[in-house]
């Protein structure tokens, strides 16, 4: 389980799904980035938990991103695709 100040994002690494818990109890934006940057996915309307289909994705580093919907609080975290 890897840790980032609230966000919580299990399996890590993943193989199919990655679960992202304990977000900030506000709602907001949650996006999916490669390692280099390219966003891949977008969540809307997210409070508190949510999770992304990796399936899709080769094996590799992918990032995740809460942005509030006010755009005060950005949490960030990382979890590896096998």
């Amino acid at each position: 389980v890897a840790e980032v100040e609230d966000m919580i994002l299990y399996p890590n690494p993943a193989r199919d799904r990655v679960y992202v818990r304990q977000l900030p109890d506000q709602q907001g934006s949650l996006y999916l980035f490669d390692a280099d940057g390219r966003l891949l996915k977008k969540r809307s309307e997210v409070i508190s938990e949510a999770e992304f289909d990796l399936g899709n994705f080769p094996a590799g580093l992918y990032f995740v991103e809460f942005r509030s919907g006010d755009g005060r609080q950005i949490i960030q975290g990382r979890v590896v695709k096998q």
